[in-house]
C-alpha cells in the first residue's frame, strides 16, 4: 500500500498523547473529560501527564468498562496519570508524579480524596526497586501500593501484569511484552463495545501496525494521534477493498462500511450479492439476503438475538430491513433498532 500519511520527522513520539487519544475516543461520550499536558502550576511548563475527570458522584459501570484495574477502583473524581512507555520505574518518576499531584491538587483546591495519582508503566521494573520504595502487590494483578505514607498517594500499574479482562484492553495495547500488547489488541477487536467509534477503530489499527513493526516504533518519526488515525484509516480501507463478505461481518464497524460500499465500491462481496439478486429479478431473494445479513450483524453486535426480533426480521419488507441495518452502528441496545 502506498502510504500517504506524513509523520513528523523531528522529535520523538509522545506516547502519552497516543494513549490519551484512545482514552478520549472511548471515555468522552461517557462524561469523562481527558486532558494532556496539564498545567499543574500557575506558570508553564506543563506536565506530560493525562488527566481524567468524571462528571457525577461515582464511576458508573459503563465508565468502568473502559478503565483499567486500579483506575476503576478508586472513588476519586479526578485521576492524574503519569505514563512511562520507553522508561521503567525510577526514583525520578516517582518524585515527578508526587510533585505533579501536589501542585495540581494545590492549584485546584482539591482534597486528598478528590484526586488519585497513578504511574502507568509499560516496562516491568525489577522487584528490588519496587521493594526499595515500599511497593507491594494488591489483590489486583499489576496494581501496587506503597506502604510508605509519602509515596502511598501514587499507585503503580504495570501494564505487562494486568489481567486479560476487557476493561484493561486499552492500556494493555501499550505494554512492553509482545504477548501482552497483542492480547490488548485482540480484545479490542473481538469484544463487543457498545458505542465504540470508527475513529477509535482507526487509531487502534494504526497503533497496532506500528507496534508490530518494532523498527518503526523505535524510530524518532514523531507519530501524533492525528496522523496515526489517518494511517489506520488508510490501512482499514485498503483491507476492505480485498476482503470477502463473510470476513467483513467480523468487523465491529461492518455496517458502516456496508453503507459506504454502495457509494464507494469498497464492499465488493456484498455488492456482488446484491447484483446477483437483482439479475434474478427476484425481490424476494434480495430480501432474504438482507435478512440473513441483518440477523448475522445483530448476533455479532449483541451476541443473543431474541425470538421476537427474529420474527420481526423474517416478516419485514426490504425497505424496513435496510432501515434497521443502518441503525445498528449507533444503537446502544437491540431495542433501539426496532423502535
Amino acid at each position: 500500500m502506498a502510504n500517504s500519511v506524513q509523520v513528523e520527522q523531528k522529535g520523538k513520539t509522545q506516547w502519552h498523547h497516543l494513549l490519551a487519544r484512545m482514552l478520549e475516543e472511548s471515555l468522552t461520550r461517557l462524561n469523562i473529560s481527558v486532558q494532556t499536558d496539564v498545567a499543574v502550576v500557575s506558570q508553564p511548563p506543563e506536565a506530560d501527564i493525562i488527566l481524567l475527570r468524571r462528571e457525577g458522584k461515582a464511576w458508573t459501570d459503563e465508565q468502568k468498562a473502559w478503565l483499567a484495574d486500579g483506575l476503576r477502583d478508586t472513588s476519586a473524581r479526578e485521576l492524574l496519570i503519569e505514563f512511562k512507555f520507553t522508561e521503567s520505574l525510577s526514583e525520578y518518576a516517582i518524585e515527578q508524579t508526587i510533585s505533579y499531584s501536589y501542585f495540581y491538587r494545590t492549584k485546584h483546591n482539591l482534597n486528598h480524596d478528590e484526586l488519585q495519582s497513578f504511574l502507568l508503566i509499560a516496562k516491568t521494573p525489577n522487584t528490588d526497586i519496587l521493594e526499595r520504595f515500599g511497593y507491594e502487590k494488591t489483590a489486583l494483578s499489576g496494581v501496587y501500593v506503597s506502604r510508605y505514607p509519602l509515596i502511598h498517594s501514587v499507585q503503580i500499574v504495570l501494564l505487562n501484569q494486568l489481567t486479560d479482562e476487557p476493561h484493561n484492553a486499552v492500556v494493555k495495547c501499550f505494554a512492553s511484552k509482545e504477548q501482552e500488547w497483542r492480547k490488548g489488541f485482540a480484545t479490542l477487536n473481538h469484544h463487543p463495545w457498545p458505542g465504540k467509534s470508527k475513529e477509535f477503530d482507526w487509531i487502534t489499527i494504526g497503533l497496532g501496525r506500528i507496534r508490530m513493526n518494532k523498527a518503526v516504533e523505535d524510530m524518532d518519526i514523531g507519530w501524533t494521534p492525528e496522523n496515526l488515525m489517518d494511517f489506520g484509516k488508510e490501512l482499514f480501507e485498503s483491507v476492505m477493498n480485498h476482503i470477502s463478505s463473510e470476513e467483513l461481518l467480523k468487523f465491529p464497524i461492518a455496517v458502516e462500511i456496508w453503507q459506504q460500499g454502495e457509494q464507494k465500491g469498497v464492499q465488493k462481496g456484498m455488492q456482488k450479492g446484491m447484483q446477483k439478486g437483482m439479475q434474478k429479478g427476484m425481490q424476494k431473494g434480495e430480501q432474504k439476503g438482507i435478512m440473513v445479513i441483518l440477523l448475522d450483524l445483530l448476533e455479532q453486535r449483541f451476541h443473543q438475538v431474541p425470538d421476537w426480533v427474529v420474527s420481526k426480521v423474517q416478516t419485514a419488507d426490504t425497505a424496513l430491513l435496510r432501515a434497521w441495518s443502518k441503525r445498528i452502528i449507533h444503537a446502544n441496545s437491540i431495542e433501539d433498532i426496532f423502535v
